[in-house]
């Protein structure tokens, strides 16, 4: 009885590249949604600053709530401007991951 020999196969490049691209793409996904998650608990519960109370004002009387609500409204815009770019990132990467996923599978 002849014991047959395998012959090592060739270093597959493609299947290489859409595993990476694959890989690539869901952790840009994952960071997308951890993103927009952490910039809507920041709408939800914003952060209103720091207010040094020795502050100099040059003798102009500075209402300590304006300060404190003009943060918050700060905080509130630059968290959806974070949402929308984060679900724009989502938008791009996850249909080329869904695309390279389908090869990789085929």
């Amino acid at each position: 009885m002849v014991k047959k020999i395998e012959e090592p196969k060739s270093f597959d490049w493609k299947s290489l590249y859409l595993y990476a691209v694959s890989l690539i793409t869901l952790l840009i996904c994952l960071f997308a949604v951890i993103s927009m998650i952490r910039s809507g608990v920041d709408v939800a519960f914003p952060d209103y600053g720091y207010m040094d109370p020795y502050a100099q004002t040059n003798g102009v009387k500075v209402d300590q709530e304006l300060v404190k609500q003009a943060n918050i409204d700060q905080n509130r815009r630059n968290a959806a401007k974070n949402i929308v770019g984060s679900a724009a990132t989502l938008l791009v990467t996850a249909p080329l991951y869904l695309y390279h996923w389908r090869l990789v599978r085929k």
